[in-house]
């Protein structure tokens, strides 16, 4: 009999490599692991994890605080703590787990990484290449903005790992193994640094769907309801208004509405493998609405396609991943749906939630560096105002200023 897959997105979820997969730990992957813990993946003289852990026992006990711990670690699902365990599949043979944890993660967009191998699997490469795959879920799935691990001093095999990923040493803390006292070396991985080596041969499946389950927002949704804000926007424009100046510097409202159709194209374009269209010719002011409601209709459905939220895209515009591309014409859309705003004398009613994460992912994007040409400094917002003036004064709009 054919059993019925757990209408549960954590069970669903999947990274997959060109060497494995991590599969989201159902029961039936667990039953295939038992064996494999109650013959033991450490000897009597091996001690890699801290107290308390499973792997330490004796069987039956070992495999049975085992599960416990992985169907507690399934059970505990909210905002202030997650805990997703994978197992690891290489050829459809099931060796190891990988689990990703994370506490308050809305706040601290932070991560760590816990796994294992059964002794079999290891000395292949596998154990670098099931934390390059958690760590793509983290970064590309889930948007962490840092990444952290542990191991023991003398933990030759996971600590090389971290330094060949591009992690850095944070220092070292202590805790017990087998009732004794040793230091754990600690590491840190930025979301810059892991950008600067991340790869495009990693996919993600079912991570929209386990996000919600986490409390966690919803991009695309975000952008759809950004889309029919500022389209709302768009619409609101009064014919002697398209030459209005704006708080974007230099463009007036025609250029604005023309910019936002461009990069909805530009975006979609990336998306789908193909080459950036060029500028066309000036539309007149009333078939730019028809024109944005397209475009934003296109990019859409573009984002909404199976995989592309995780995969990486390579443009002129640089390498990132499809979340990080909804994410960047996100915050480019609110602020300048805010400009139309401020430039017609129109009520935004931009998304608030949208507004505070785009707030938040752009800090961590945007360093001085990359402003010239492209952003003003950043300006001074009242830490009581809304997140969307947040958001526009650290593009460098000046809030006060008269259009």
């Amino acid at each position: 009999m054919r059993l019925v897959p757990l209408p549960y997105p954590p069970l669903h979820v999947e990274v997959t490599t060109p060497r494995l997969r991590l599969r989201g730990a159902t029961d039936e992957l667990l039953e295939e692991l038992v064996p494999v813990v109650r013959d033991g993946i450490v000897g009597d003289d091996e001690s890699p994890f801290d107290d308390p852990i499973s792997h330490y026992e004796q069987p039956p006990t070992r495999q049975w605080r085992w599960l416990r711990a992985v169907w507690a670690a399934r059970s505990r699902v909210e905002p202030a703590f997650w805990r997703l365990p994978l197992v690891v599949d290489v050829e459809g043979s099931i060796v190891g787990m990988q689990d990703l944890i994370a506490e308050d993660f809305p706040t601290f967009g932070a991560v760590t990484t816990f796994s294992w191998l059964e002794p079999r699997a290891r000395g292949r490469g596998i154990g670098r290449e099931m934390r390059s795959a958690i760590l793509h879920l983290a970064f590309a799935g889930f948007g962490a903005r840092e990444a952290t691990s542990e191991a023991f001093l003398d933990n030759d095999a996971s600590n090389a790992i971290s330094r060949s990923l591009g992690y850095e040493e944070n220092g070292v803390t202590w805790a017990t193994r087998r009732g004794q006292p040793f230091q754990l070396r600690r590491w840190t991985l930025s979301r810059s640094r892991w950008e600067a080596t991340q790869r495009t041969d990693i996919t993600l499946s079912g991570v929209d769907e386990c996000r919600r389950v986490f409390g966690l927002s919803d991009p695309l949704d975000q952008l759809r309801r950004s889309f029919a804000a500022v389209d709302a926007l768009i619409s609101g424009i009064g014919p002697h208004q398209w030459s209005a100046p704006t708080p974007c510097d230099e463009w007036d409202v025609r250029r604005v509405v023309e910019h936002l159709v461009g990069m909805n194209r530009v975006f979609a374009a990336i998306l789908a493998g193909e080459a950036p269209p060029q500028r066309g010719d000036e539309l007149p002011g009333e078939a730019l609405t028809p024109a944005f409601r397209e475009s934003a209709a296109t990019l859409l459905d573009a984002f909404a396609r199976p995989g592309v939220l995780g995969r990486s895209y390579t443009s002129p515009l640089g390498t990132a991943t499809g979340r990080d591309r909804l994410l960047i014409r996100l915050y480019d859309l609110l602020a300048h749906g805010w400009d139309l705003a401020r430039a017609t004398g129109q009520v935004a009613h931009l998304p608030e939630d949208a507004a505070a994460d785009s707030l938040s992912f752009v800090r961590n994007q945007l360093s001085d560096d990359a402003r010239p040409g492209r952003f003003a400094a950043a300006r001074t917002a009242p830490g009581t105002a809304p997140a969307i003036e947040q958001l526009v004064a650290f593009l460098g709009r000046e809030l006060s200023a008269q259009v």
